[in-house]
């Protein structure tokens, strides 16, 4: 049997950096990674040796479980129990302090994502989704053809697009999105409006309306919640057309008015995420050129959650 045990960055040996994160692509090596460590609180998981560790630092009103949650050494036999061990303190840590725990793993390969997914279901988390990032550059955007009957409506408040949000995302297979209430939409779009996923830009976000009533939307921010991206990026923050006018090509007219704007506005790179399994959408990108960046695991907890299976 192993024991938890508290660390600090200065107690990690090269050795057992090297082990525990050196399968992965982007581990940075032993000095600039036992760097990035300082500020979080480690917890880790030994037997003889140093086999997992996760560690927690404070973000506004939550813990953040840092991004390789939890590392786990390759090959370890046992790597469910230990990782769901890990998790277990982490919720007792937020517990403690009455906060949620946020949890974010990025891939550019997608496995260590959706292996990180699931040890967060199995640990209770409550929300796990993973969503793909997708991206395209503006050199060469869509032509617009003409479609009688349509035309577009600027948005400079997207809180007033609750409901038709609610409309559009209805039976998605994005269940985030799907299982939103016109009230969660409107906290949604309020906290566009008040630019916390990235400055939003009312010029590239429109109501699209065939013959007078509302078909569809697209709401846009600069360079959106992923402050890494440079400038000149734009983000799709949602788009959506409302069920029963499916499958005559709006979407497809919607993307491609979205880019074409973007372009005259001088941004040179568009990118979006969308659920891991919501397959039609994806494919709508694809054909319009975005293609697949990284794979984003989000999973969050909250203190009174009462901590059953999001599988069950």
């Amino acid at each position: 049997m192993g024991e938890i045990i508290r660390l600090g960055a200065d107690q990690l040996a090269d050795a057992d950096l090297d082990r525990l994160f050196g399968r992965y692509p982007w581990y940075p090596g032993a000095p600039a990674m036992r760097e990035r460590l300082v500020p979080a609180e480690l917890l880790g998981y030994r037997r003889d040796e140093l086999q997992g560790v996760i560690g927690l630092t404070g973000e506004r009103d939550q813990v953040m479980v840092e991004p390789w949650t939890p590392a786990i050494a390759a090959g370890l036999p046992d790597e469910d129990a230990v990782a769901l061990e890990l998790l277990e303190r982490a919720k007792e840590a937020a517990r403690a302090m009455g906060t949620g725990l946020l949890s974010i793993i990025r891939d550019r390969e997608g496995s260590r994502a959706r292996t990180q997914a699931r040890w967060l279901l199995d640990a209770g988390f409550p929300e796990v989704n993973i969503r793909v990032l997708m991206a395209r550059d503006l050199a060469d955007p869509p032509s617009l053809p003409d479609r009688p009957g349509l035309s577009y409506q600027s948005v400079p408040d997207p809180a007033v697009l609750a409901d038709t949000a609610q409309a559009c995302y209805a039976g998605s297979l994005d269940p985030l999105a799907a299982q939103l209430s016109s009230g969660g939409w409107l906290d949604r779009l309020r906290q566009l409006r008040e630019d916390r996923l990235g400055p939003y830009l009312p010029r590239l976000s429109e109501l699209l309306r065939l013959e007078s009533r509302p078909a569809g939307f697209y709401l846009a921010t600069d360079r959106g919640p992923a402050l890494r991206f440079p400038a000149g990026w734009v983000y799709l923050a949602d788009m959506g057309i409302i069920p029963e006018l499916r499958g005559q090509g709006l979407g497809a007219l919607l993307l491609g008015r979205f880019l074409a704007r973007s372009r005259e506005h001088g941004y040179d790179r568009a990118w979006l995420t969308v659920d891991d399994r919501n397959s039609p959408a994806q494919g709508l990108y694809r054909k319009s050129d975005f293609r697949p960046l990284e794979l984003v695991a989000v999973g969050r907890w909250n203190a009174g959650s009462a901590g059953p299976s999001a599988r069950s």
